[in-house]
């Protein structure tokens, strides 16, 4: 399974440190994005793009930015959602 945090702290803080290790240890492929390094590319569809870059679309989207949901980050998850990845 394949999962994404996301988060606007670094790997290096303890919440993000803790959870990427408990993921590690049950074997999922786990990977920490910025919200804000996503690009929303609307054409005939929507999709997205990370620092540029298309991705490979997770099963898992952990959603860790508390207080600071701007509208931008919203739009992000939505776009996960209308690609079917389950948002938690």
């Amino acid at each position: 399974m394949s999962v994404i945090i996301l988060s606007k702290y670094k790997e290096t803080a303890y919440n993000n440190e803790r959870l990427l290790k408990t993921f590690d240890k049950a074997d999922l492929d786990v990977r920490l994005m910025h919200p804000n390094k996503f690009d929303v590319i609307v054409n005939k569809g929507k999709s997205l793009r990370y620092e540029g870059e298309k991705f490979e679309t997770p099963e898992l989207v952990l959603v860790r930015t508390g207080s600071a949901t701007s509208p931008f980050i919203t739009s992000v998850i939505k776009q996960f959602e209308q690609d079917r990845v389950q948002c938690i």
